[in-house]
């Protein structure tokens, strides 16, 4: 009995040798567990910061590639246009030309015309 009861004693005190050895081998389980928790929350955030760079990448990248798109739209529509605009202009300048060759022809057989009836008239006179 009365080794029972320095046993009841010692666990009362917490110096019995196998609740020590319990308690011991409790808190490294505590300890191991804690340390593999704290690198997989460490993992974790790590995978979490390359995620969040690599969504952040894939913007950006999504971003230049519509940025060039509409930019190498906006280079195109401007060509088409000054394109356009030069062949109007020429077709113009066509125009002009074509009215102006037009006049100057139309000019020049009017004084042709004027020569002939003088000279036709001069040897209706001469005769």
């Amino acid at each position: 009995m009365e080794e029972i009861a320095t046993e009841e004693a010692m666990i009362l005190n917490g110096s019995h040798p196998e609740l020590l050895h319990f308690l011991t081998t409790l808190s490294q389980r505590k300890e191991r567990h804690t340390n593999l928790a704290s690198l997989r929350r460490n993992r974790d955030k790590e995978w979490i910061h390359e995620k969040r760079k690599a969504d952040g990448d894939a913007i950006w990248s999504w971003w230049r590639v519509q940025k060039d798109g509409l930019t190498d739209d906006m280079v195109v529509e401007a060509n088409g246009k000054q394109r356009k605009l030069g062949q109007e202009k020429r077709s113009l300048d066509n125009r002009e030309w074509y009215a102006r060759y037009c006049i100057i022809f139309v000019l020049s057989l009017q004084r042709s015309n004027a020569r002939r009836l003088i000279h036709s008239e001069e040897s209706i006179y001469s005769r």
